[in-house]
């Protein structure tokens, strides 16, 4: 994670949302039928997103952290000092780096994800290759000290505040491809 993590918004159709319950497949925007990624997310990391990012009003955000990788989610760290706009998350890049430096890494942890919220209606991650989450995505997973890396969990946060209900669209950027892929997350304990 450096500093190289804006994320510019900008309004996209919203194309997939992987996390309706017994909803096995997504449609792609390019009519495929691909079955969503599976993410675990501990009942600690959800109900931290909940309470944080997902109670107060949009382009609010942080990190996600696992001993496991990308595909189980122990933690979440808010990022209680970004700055926030009405259309845009910047990320405090140096706070979360402190904090996942101090906290986290020396017990085994490491930097597995970035979730924010965006404005109503607009719930997958912004953008394409060369701007917005997508771009800040690739970046994060092509960073030399996220190179044993090989997907990044990117979710899409509606909030309380925003749309009266804290609900979570998942996504997955995957090494491999460096493409936004739809996933469903599985609470477990």
């Amino acid at each position: 994670m450096e500093e190289r993590l804006r994320l510019p918004y900008e309004p996209t159709p919203t194309e997939c949302v992987a996390d309706q319950p017994n909803a096995p497949q997504c449609e792609t925007p390019d009519r495929k039928q691909h079955k969503p990624i599976i993410v675990r997310m501990r009942q600690l990391a959800h109900d931290r997103l909940r309470l944080t990012v997902g109670s107060l009003p949009a382009e609010r955000g942080g990190i996600f952290v696992s001993r496991q990788g990308p595909l189980l989610i122990d933690d979440f760290v808010f990022d209680d000092s970004s700055d926030t706009s009405r259309a845009v998350y910047y990320p405090n890049a140096d706070y979360l780096n402190t904090i996942l430096e101090r906290d986290y890494e020396p017990k085994g942890f490491c930097f597995v994800g970035v979730g924010h919220s965006h404005p109503r209606g607009l719930w997958r991650p912004s953008g394409d290759a060369g701007w917005g989450d997508v771009k800040a995505a690739r970046s994060n997973l092509l960073s030399k000290s996220n190179a044993d890396l090989a997907a990044l969990f990117i979710p899409i946060i509606e909030s309380h505040a925003t749309t009266g209900r804290f609900r979570l669209h998942p996504f997955v950027m995957l090494r491999a491809d460096l493409q936004v892929h739809p996933a469903r997350v599985e609470i477990v304990d």
